[in-house]
């Protein structure tokens, strides 16, 4: 801002408050103008504000704009506009640093001379530290050929094994294994065709239960007991078989939330000391509840209101569950098209099914109820859909 000195006449005629406008000044020529007006150059196009007071000023330089000098004395104030400095770019924001892949983590069984067999699945190679001071061995999935593993353990301690990988997964683990320490962050399974501890003497695994693991499966560990109430399986789309041949067992899971779940087959299929209470299980998107309960010896829990309404398949759900014995009255079984050995030698089981809705099977099903102590009065009657009383 430049001010100029001096008694301004038309300042003093206009009074305290006169009214100022501005115009902007264009120097349209490819000359740079140099003036006492200004006191500044004014390059080819470059902009000036000038201010004036009242409506005699403002209309005196616009009838004399070409003509600075003459213009003097109506200017109480120039203001020349800075070209703006080019905005200086935002800088780039600090790229968020890859989080480090969570190894899976396995801890051995302890039994001299036993081994451990891993496998890879998928994607980059898995380094596996076998942590008894050995040499780690790193291995690749070459086309469709999934390379293994194995180590053996001379002596009876249990040592730490670590497979990391950033984006590989480990297809199975084999052998002298007894706890999963660590899911690990590549590894969407627990079950056959994912991460797998296949090695019948897993006990113990972690607390919670990660939101990339989708299956579950503890087939075959005939030892495992641990109390698992407190995962959170909202994300789980696949149990089918999860507790079959695990012998031992028998923790509550009446707080297991499955909506995404549409298969129970095979699910608690010999886990034989399996006794506790599912009632408050929402079934009602399973269409496939097929050996459920098949040599689940002990298995005697009210499971009378479960919606049954989407069920297709319960062929085999209750067979040789040789203690069951408990009403089913209230299931809404008119989808089910297979019941073959359904009931077939749960040699306890005497309940009333006669109301059941069952136009669906136009005659009995194959071995429905052999050897069990159904007698014809409690049978459904085949090919009919009683009203409800």
């Amino acid at each position: 801002m430049h001010n100029f000195d001096g008694t301004n006449p038309l300042l003093e005629a206009l009074g305290d408050e006169p009214e100022i406008k501005e115009i902007t000044l264009t120097n349209s020529s490819a000359f740079i103008i140099v003036e006492p007006l200004t006191q500044v150059r004014l390059q080819p196009f470059e902009k000036t504000v000038i201010q004036v007071i009242g409506n005699a000023a403002y209309e005196h330089i616009m009838a004399n704009i070409n003509q600075l000098n003459a213009l003097k004395s109506d200017v109480i104030s120039i203001e020349t506009s800075e070209p703006e400095p080019e905005p200086e770019p935002e800088p780039e924001p600090e790229p968020e640093p890859e989080p480090e892949p969570e190894p899976s983590i396995f801890k051995t069984n302890g039994v001299a001379n036993d081994s451990v067999y891993i496998t890879h699945d998928s994607g980059p190679a898995v380094t596996i530290d076998w942590g008894d001071g050995s040499e780690p061995t790193v291995i690749e999935r070459v086309n469709n050929y999934r390379p293994s593993a194995q180590h053996r353990y001379q002596d009876t301690n249990k040592y730490t094994i670590t497979a990391t990988s950033v984006g590989g997964s480990v297809f199975a683990v084999q052998g002298a294994v007894e706890e999963l320490v660590s899911w690990g962050s590549n590894n969407p399974y627990f079950n056959q065709n994912g991460n797998s501890v296949q090695t019948g003497s897993l006990i113990k695994v972690p607390e919670l239960l990660p939101p990339h693991i989708t299956k579950l499966k503890f087939s075959g560990q005939s030892a495992f007991n641990q109390d698992i109430a407190s995962w959170d399986v909202s994300h789980v789309t696949d149990v089918a078989g999860c507790f079959e041949m695990c012998l031992e067992f028998n923790q509550s899971l009446n707080s297991w939330f499955m909506p995404l779940v549409t298969d129970l087959s095979n699910l608690f299929a010999n886990a034989r000391k399996f006794n506790q209470s599912i009632a408050d299980w929402d079934v009602s998107n399973i269409a496939n509840t097929s050996g459920m309960f098949k040599n689940a010896w002990a298995f005697n829990q009210s499971i009378n209101t479960w919606n049954m309404s989407n069920v297709v398949d319960a062929s085999n759900m209750f067979a040789n569950a040789s203690a069951f014995n408990q009403p089913l009255n209230n299931w809404n079984v008119a989808r089910i098209e297979y019941m073959g050995m359904m009931f077939a030698n749960a040699y306890m089981f005497n309940q009333d099914l006669s109301g059941w809705c069952v136009s669906l099977q136009v005659q009995k099903p194959m071995m429905f109820d052999s050897n069990s102590l159904l007698v014809l009065e409690h049978l459904p009657v085949w090919g009919t859909c009683p009203s409800p009383s």
